[in-house]
């Protein structure tokens, strides 16, 4: 059907732009907070930390078992209102990598009693000779130590102190494998990116694929499709596209009202309408006007309303010309009565477009 076919392609013109923005913003967001380096390293999955040599381990994404622990040299305490609160969000120990070196590793608060009990082991082999008998395991990135982090380890390895060879220096990495994060962000937000993207990019997608298979006119179809004489209706409704001529994109006739609500092709029963008014929205920002919206606005007997944006008011004084010229009987106009009646007594409305009387009154 060639109305159907013209509607779809101005859905289509409708939602592209829309459209392409979501899956851009999509695509945008994934790339630029790790999403890509997220899915590779997901796929891969981690590297075993220690399968690589100390000149592997800067930005690798790996998997460690914890089985000692050297010392704790940094922690991070929650604050509120600069308050320290007593609980620790964070701490940093040292842990042995490569042949002989060692380096930082970063561990949220789900690790500190696995992570303290395994130090306080650890603490008790210097003083007898008895070996940890716990590890864990902790998956993440191994990173340079921001700059705080660095000088707590520094001072508790003495790396800065006079009788500090070169040789000493070096066994001392300036990294720490940072749990729970792929690149330098968390997994957890890793996982809300990714989530996000794919809902940015879905709704694109949807917007898009709709548009093309005619699903902005699917309200349209089942309220022809619906009557008995559908094939009849189809044929006039072709008609009625054809050889009526749009008022600012809306299409009016005795028998339809046909128009543009965004992608979404509206098409409106014209006996139904019995009251049509124009709305004026003046728009604010800090209590100065900033600019006004005007709308159209339909009402039917059964109480539904219809809004119909509009660019001017000249625009919208058009459109209810037009209707007041096709829709014998309906009612122009706002005021208080009008309203008052039409809450009260719709029927009288609809036995005025039935009638089809002449509204002489413009409100």
């Amino acid at each position: 059907m060639e109305v159907l076919k013209k509607l779809k392609q101005i859905s289509i013109k409708n939602v592209l732009v829309k459209a392409f923005a979501f899956i851009a913003a999509g695509v945008i967001l994934f790339v630029a907070f790790g999403g890509v380096n997220f899915v590779k390293a997901k796929l891969k999955g981690p590297t075993d930390i220690y399968e690589l040599s100390v000149d592997e381990l800067e930005g690798a994404y790996v998997s460690a078992e914890v089985y000692f622990l050297f010392d704790m040299y940094a922690y991070t305490e929650e604050t509120k209102d600069g308050v320290d609160t007593g609980k620790i969000l964070n701490k940093e120990y040292i842990i042995p990598v490569g042949e002989q070196e060692y380096m930082g590793v970063s561990l949220p608060s789900a690790y500190l009693q696995q992570a303290d009990t395994l130090l306080e082991e650890c603490n008790t082999y210097f003083t007898n000779g008895t070996s940890p008998t716990i590890s864990f395991v902790v998956e993440g990135t191994i990173l340079p130590m921001e700059a705080d982090s660095l000088s707590f380890y520094h001072d508790m390895v003495g790396y800065n102190n006079e009788d500090a060879t070169p040789e000493y220096q070096a066994l001392f990495l300036p990294y720490y494998l940072k749990a729970d994060t792929i690149g330098t962000y968390e997994v957890g937000t890793l996982y809300m990116v990714v989530a996000a993207s794919v809902i940015l990019i879905g709704v694109g997608l949807y917007m898009l694929l709709r548009a093309l298979v005619g699903g902005y006119q699917s309200k349209m179809k089942k309220i022809v499709s619906a009557q008995e004489n559908s094939e009849l209706l189809w044929d006039e409704l072709e008609k009625f596209y054809e050889n009526t001529e749009p008022v600012n994109g809306i299409r009016i006739s005795e028998n339809w009202i046909l128009y543009q609500k965004g992608a979404n092709s509206v098409l409106l029963w014209a006996k139904d309408i019995v009251w049509a008014y124009q709305s004026t929205t003046t728009h604010r920002m800090y209590g100065i006007p900033t600019g006004k919206t005007y709308c159209v606005v339909l009402r039917t007997g059964e109480g539904k309303q219809y809004q119909i944006a509009v660019k001017t008011e000249t625009m919208a004084q058009d459109v209810i010309r037009q209707l007041e010229d096709k829709l014998l009987g309906v009612t122009v106009g706002y005021t208080a009565e009008i309203v008052a009646l039409y809450n009260t007594d719709r029927e009288s409305f609809v036995k005025r477009r039935q009638e089809g009387k002449v509204n002489s009154e413009v409100f």
